[in-house]
């Protein structure tokens, strides 16, 4: 009788212990648990799992169970929603974090398969923007904001937007993610009501899929069809380096970061004197980024047709991991080939720093000359894209206020550029790198130019710009450095050339040493 008694003990409470365990399946609570919030900081959560959802609660929002669990509930109600929508299966981990400045306007963001976000815009619901990017996966803010549209059934009115876009705005139509942030875009607005309304034709007619396989091109014509806009869609730029992309952002300093499969992107919004330096519009950032790579492409392109003896070692080093910094906060704009990193303080010089990363071994001693030589022929002589410096020396050449010893030395550049077929007529038929070529050569023939004026690009030798030595070219200016290497490339060939300045030996490769062969290409100054 005994035995039997506490047999039915154990089996109660057994049976008390599973229908416990199966009320809490899925919950799992840890308090003041030390860690690391991506680009946050570090500090102390309280973390409760329930189901699909995995909530880290920084301690100084709050260490109750109770609030903690609520604020849970909330998000499960949204998790429900998009899944009777999607009918995903999706793992979502959460911060929810203490300073309500960093996250912006919508107090939320998903970034590195996180969701970051306050306290306040969960209970608000302003998260649910980031929230849906969570459950789809997806960093794109067109498609988060298309998603949470979607499930929770957002407002638009397609005849607003059919009048925006019936002009030219089909850039704008990419929904590219610089158009949804505040720091490049004046008007987000007319992005947001854009993402509702394509999402939902996407996904309407094309199915999720396909809405969350969708690149920045994917569907735009179909959708001003849909609209009653008859034309074909239509941008400047070949956008198929975003292909795959992942969006980001770093806290205060850079509001998007672009990750490509071997590119990192850090932007921030800024303007210059002129449109060719501005980096403050959506239009911009993707008017110099894409044309920085395109053009890259192309002398890609060139190197392996005329320097077939470094294509591989150039290639490799193209196709090896990059990170860009686009900033007026940056120190200057250079490259730190070492480390793989480039600083732009003018977005325009992309192409000239990114041939530094892959024609050099590292950072640059004796060859700095040559290096910025190389750079020169191939920014500017090569691709033919119009700089931000196009734009200054354009400006400065055609200056007709200029007095003194600064006009002289124009007037004497300008007939050496005329007389060598250089024109002015217009921006786009100025032609820099011959306008640079010909200073080289003027202050090399008459040196005391660089003591009578002041103009840096001309006066300053490579020594004392870079962290290099004086050896051999340092000592030269910028324009004397190309003016020298176009010398070089004309009697010896580019393929040589382009060999020195990877593995810099000039006894090796043009069977003379640096004396010799400037003493030769000042005899060829005309």
């Amino acid at each position: 009788m005994r035995k039997r008694l506490i047999l039915i003990i154990c089996l109660s409470l057994l049976s008390c212990l599973i229908v416990f365990s199966a009320c809490n399946k899925g919950k799992n609570y840890q308090t003041k648990v030390y860690e690391y919030i991506p680009y946050y900081k570090s500090t102390t959560c309280n973390i409760l799992k329930d189901k699909n959802i995995e909530l880290h609660v920084e301690n100084s929002v709050s260490n109750s169970k109770d609030e903690i669990s609520d604020l849970i509930n909330l998000m499960q109600d949204d998790y429900s929603t998009l899944t009777s929508v999607f009918n995903l299966d999706t793992q979502i981990k959460c911060y929810i974090i203490a300073d309500e400045y960093i996250l912006g306007n919508d107090k939320a963001v998903y970034q590195n398969e996180v969701l970051i976000c306050n306290e306040s815009a969960v209970k608000s619901g302003g998260y649910r923007k980031a929230f849906a990017g969570a459950y789809i996966q997806s960093t794109e803010y067109w498609k988060q904001y298309g998603a949470y549209a979607h499930a929770f059934n957002c407002e638009y009115s397609n005849e607003e937007i059919k009048e925006h876009y019936a002009n030219d705005k089909d850039l704008e139509l990419t929904l590219f993610s610089a158009y949804f942030i505040d720091d490049f875009n004046d008007n987000t607005d007319n992005a947001i009501k854009t993402a509702y309304s394509f999402s939902d034709f996407v996904i309407n007619t094309y199915g999720y899929k396909n809405f969350i396989n969708a690149n920045l091109t994917d569907y735009r014509t179909e959708y001003l069809s849909f609209l009653g806009i008859n034309r074909k869609f239509n941008i400047p730029f070949d956008l198929s380096w975003l292909d795959e992309a992942i969006y980001s952002q770093k806290f205060l300093s850079y509001p998007l970061v672009i990750s490509t499969a071997n590119r990192i992107y850090n932007l921030d919004a800024f303007s210059s004197k002129r449109e060719t330096a501005s980096f403050d519009t959506p239009e911009r950032v993707l008017y110099h980024l894409s044309a920085g790579n395109a053009e890259c492409a192309k002398i890609l392109n060139y190197i392996k047709s005329n320097a077939p003896d470094s294509y591989d070692f150039v290639n490799q080093r193209y196709s090896d991991n990059l990170e860009y910094f686009v900033s007026d906060r940056e120190i200057k704009t250079c490259c730190d080939v070492n480390n793989r990193k480039i600083y732009l303080l003018d977005p325009s010089e992309y192409v000239h720093e990114t041939i530094h990363a892959v024609t050099l071994k590292s950072n640059p001693t004796d060859e700095a000359w040559i290096g910025e030589g190389v750079a020169e022929y191939l920014s500017r002589y090569v691709s033919k894209h119009i700089s931000d410096i196009n734009n200054r020396f354009y400006l400065s050449f055609t200056d007709k206020t200029l007095t003194g010893g600064i006009a002289d030395f124009v007037n004497t550049v300008n007939t050496r550029y005329r007389k060598n077929g250089g024109k002015f007529d217009t921006l786009s038929e100025f032609d820099f790198a011959l306008l640079a070529k010909c200073i080289g050569e003027i202050t090399l023939k008459d040196s005391s130019y660089k003591s009578q004026i002041k103009f840096p690009y001309a006066t300053t030798a490579i020594c004392k710009i870079y962290a290099c030595t004086s050896k051999d070219g340092n000592v030269l200016t910028y324009p004397e450095s190309y003016a020298f290497t176009y010398y070089l490339i004309e009697k010896y060939g580019f393929n040589n050339v382009l060999k020195c300045c990877i593995d810099y030996n000039l006894a090796d490769i043009f069977g003379s040493n640096y004396n010799v062969i400037m003493d030769e290409f000042m005899k060829s100054i005309i």
